[in-house]
């Protein structure tokens, strides 16, 4: 077993996937000087040509490429997490990036904590077609409110965790034609209901790319469009908060 598994996500791509792959990469070389062993795996999710081509080119020398037709992310992350073998699974999609300190701090304090936690940077930084820096917050800080996930998902699905948890609650998959999307957000749900707080890491860092709904078609787009809402969710049910206020 090694210590961490980085499974990044991609579909189209293509060669915006470089950046993404040498933010990774930096990591990983941070995390060699401190023996924590990393392996990468890159899931290609009813990928493009252009992004089969360059992940053919610049990662089969350090990177095992898995192959799916699944068309969903959610689903896609449940493919990466059973075929990774790291305790530790670190989640990031083909056009985002991480500060170099990521992976070594983010480890170090999963070790530290007395139980299993799911964690995320202590920063947001949105780039492309929105700029936005976002702090996140700590499900266990005191100001901490979870009646704010009924309006928006707090944490990116750029995520670092124990594998078992992932195994234990899998994303659900998108029903664009039922009216149901955001499997991030839902996913973020079930696991604070089930008692798994979600932290974050100090002096950290994630840069997620954000696309025009108009210029670059996507899921998300889709779903911002179709009014697409979260599949219901054990975090709001009425008996949970009768005895959870």
């Amino acid at each position: 077993m090694v210590d961490i598994s980085v499974v990044i996500n991609c579909h189209n791509e293509g060669r915006q996937l470089k950046q993404t792959i040498t933010s990774v990469r930096d990591n990983i070389e941070a995390c060699k000087h401190e023996s924590i062993s990393v392996e990468l795996i890159v899931v290609r999710d009813s990928a493009d040509l252009s992004t089969i081509d360059y992940t053919e080119q610049d990662c089969k020398k350090d990177a095992r490429l898995l192959d799916a037709q699944l068309s969903d992310l959610g689903l896609a992350r449940n493919f990466g997490a059973s075929a990774a073998r790291g305790k530790y699974l670190a989640f990031i999609d083909g056009d985002d990036l991480w500060c170099r300190s990521w992976l070594i701090s983010a480890f170090k304090q999963a070790e530290a904590y007395r139980s299993r936690s799911i964690l995320h940077t202590e920063t947001a930084v949105l780039f492309d077609a929105e700029e936005k820096i976002w702090r996140l917050q700590d499900s266990e800080s005191a100001d901490f409110d979870r009646s704010i996930l009924l309006d928006y998902n707090p944490w990116y699905p750029s995520s670092f965790g124990r594998r078992d948890i992932y195994l234990e609650f899998p994303y659900c998959p998108v029903d664009l034609e039922g009216g149901f999307f955001y499997e991030d957000w839902h996913w973020n749900c079930e696991t604070l209901y089930a008692g798994i707080p979600h932290k974050t890491v100090p002096e950290t860092f994630h840069c997620y790319r954000t696309k025009s709904i108009w210029k670059e078609p996507s899921l998300l787009a889709a779903a911002s469009l179709t009014q697409c809402i979260m599949p219901a969710t054990k975090l709001f049910s009425l008996g949970y908060q009768n005895t959870n206020r």
